[in-house]
């Protein structure tokens, strides 16, 4: 019998997409060997605190799922994950051989994608977690803000 899935815009999936990457990333640690969870947690919470729908939330625990654990799009969906989150985490994942600022285009024809990559970048360059990136990483990251930044809808 298959679980039912929560609606995309409930608590009850950011609960689910937060259990799903506290699996796929158990034991993973970042550059400076801090539990590498703590990094979407801090992307989902930047959502958070900022009242994104529920989908951007989940998509923010996931977004790293793909390209740092075994998990794919159909696991994420037999898991009850709605296939408009599964969709934005897919958009989410930098594809192999992809150049970074060909990667950050393809994530501005997305305006939710644009949020959660926003958020991604922020806490990326937060300076508590400075793990060293070199002068060209920190250009190339604060030249995919511009590209985010100006990706975002005018405002009526």
């Amino acid at each position: 019998m298959e679980e039912p899935r929560p609606p995309a815009d409930t608590p009850d999936l950011v609960a689910r997409a937060e259990g799903l990457a506290r699996r796929y990333h158990t034991g993973h640690v970042d550059r400076l060997g801090v539990p590498y969870i703590d990094h979407p947690a801090a992307v989902a919470g930047l959502l958070a605190a900022a009242a994104a729908p529920a989908a951007w939330q989940a998509a923010a625990w996931l977004h790293d799922v793909f390209e740092h654990s075994d998990a794919t799009a159909a696991g994420l969906a037999a898991a009850g994950v709605p296939a408009e989150v599964v969709a934005l985490v897919e958009v989410l994942t930098r594809r192999p051989g992809e150049d970074y600022l060909d990667f950050i285009g393809r994530v501005c024809a997305d305006p939710a994608a644009v949020r959660v990559k926003m958020a991604d970048a922020l806490h990326n360059l937060d300076p508590a977690r400075d793990f060293g990136p070199s002068a060209e990483q920190r250009a190339r990251y604060h030249r995919a803000l511009v590209m985010l930044f100006q990706a975002l809808p005018a405002e009526p």
